[in-house]
């Protein structure tokens, strides 16, 4: 069984592996250094990072695109007119 990471440093692995692509490879090394010029300086912190970096380079795993804001549709602004007036009737 493996290790379960914290999300803050999914995320943070994630966002360098698709920023930093090309920078990115399998030795675990290089992409420590590459963490650490990226400002983060603590040693644990930045160990853990660059170990998922490592990992999402040799292993596919499934990296999230960056989250997208949908258009809001008249028939989401009548429902969140609704919310908003029975906030109001609650105080």
């Amino acid at each position: 069984m493996g290790k379960i990471r914290a999300t803050y440093i999914k995320r943070t692995a994630e966002k360098i592996y698709r920023d930093y692509k090309d920078q990115v490879n399998g030795d675990f090394l290089n992409n420590k250094l590459l963490v650490e010029n990226l400002g983060i300086t603590d040693k644990n912190l930045r160990n853990r990072i660059a170990g998922y970096v490592t990992r999402c380079y040799t292993r596919p795993v499934h990296v999230s695109p960056p989250k997208r804001q949908k258009k809001f549709t008249s028939r989401d602004r009548r429902r969140a007119k609704k919310r908003k007036k029975k906030r109001k009737r609650r105080k």
